[in-house]
């Protein structure tokens, strides 16, 4: 995963997420969740982008949710 910022204080923004790899028999679907915490003491907007080999989908939802996130 790769983080870019155009803030300069990206070391107050963290992304944690409790499995950093995954693995399992091909044709299975993988979930997992990311925690996004912006200690920068001001109001942030974050994009999401997945890039993934040729034939995978990805989506992002809010946690607890059935909505994606466009």
């Amino acid at each position: 995963m790769t983080v870019l910022s155009a803030e300069k204080a990206t070391e107050r923004v963290s992304i944690d997420t409790s499995y950093p790899t995954l693995r399992g028999p091909s044709g299975d679907k993988f979930q997992f969740s990311l925690d996004v915490r912006n200690d920068t003491g001001q109001d942030a907007v974050f994009n999401f982008r997945a890039m993934a080999p040729p034939g995978w989908e990805t989506s992002f939802k809010p946690a607890y949710e059935s909505k994606q996130i466009s």
